[in-house]
């Protein structure tokens, strides 16, 4: 009877010790999926960080980036910054639309040179507004208007040139670039002219804008003037 007992007693112990360890097998099974499950979760986010860093800067040079929108029908505009130094383009056909804040003025910190490529016919409203660190813009003979307050507060600028194709200058186009020194204008424009750098219609009748940047102390309006543009002499100190 004793022998009896001591089998089944064993048995027992034998049965609970095989389910204690498929318990723990089972646990340690879980454990380790979740911890797996886990660690492939971060992998795989640390891969896809990776994936758009990479993506950023292998848009065009190595330690580039570039940035794109449309402007119009036919029109855009591509930035491209390298080493905090950003080049825009503007290419196309036809107008730019006109706008009340530029739409790409969240990288107009970085913009030094802008060139509106050959087909574009109009230059926006406020399409350079705030673009305070721009050094040079060249504008295509293929530009016949230039919007209102297009190159507001660009004041790095030093000089400009308008075609001979300009027909037509947006008010206040000019105002706040506080280091323009010069407006040229082609002399085969039929709408407007340019003397030592002061912008006037074609018969200098009115004066539209003497430059901001300017540092001459005096300066005597031509006689052939009947009026003067709104803002004309603004911040020349």
């Amino acid at each position: 009877m004793k022998k009896i007992t001591n089998k089944i007693i064993f048995i027992i112990i034998t049965c609970a010790s095989i389910i204690s360890v498929a318990s723990l097998t089972k646990t340690n099974a879980q454990e380790i999926n979740r911890n797996d499950l886990t660690a492939y979760k971060t992998d795989m986010s640390s891969i896809e960080n990776e994936t758009n860093i990479r993506t950023a800067s292998s848009t065009g040079t190595t330690g580039s980036e570039t940035h794109t929108y449309r402007l119009g029908d036919d029109v855009k505009a591509k930035i491209v910054i390298t080493n905090n130094y950003g080049i825009l383009n503007i290419i196309g056909k036809g107008k730019m639309k006109d706008y009340t804040y530029s739409p790409m003025v969240e990288y107009a910190q970085y913009v030094r040179e802008a060139k509106i490529e050959d087909g574009i016919t109009s230059i926006g409203d406020n399409i350079f507004g705030g673009f305070f660190n721009i050094r040079g813009i060249t504008i295509p003979s293929s530009v016949t208007s230039i919007g209102n307050r297009a190159f507001e507060g660009c004041s790095r600028l030093a000089n400009i040139t308008i075609p001979s194709s300009v027909t037509s200058i947006g008010s206040y186009a000019f105002s706040g670039c506080r280091s323009l020194i010069k407006i040229i204008v082609d002399d085969a424009n039929q709408n407007y002219c340019s003397e030592n750098g002061v912008l006037f219609n074609k018969d200098k009748t009115k004066l539209i804008k003497y430059p901001e940047g300017k540092t001459d102390t005096e300066y005597t309006i031509p006689s052939s003037v009947t009026s003067i543009g709104n803002r004309a002499f603004d911040n020349c100190s």
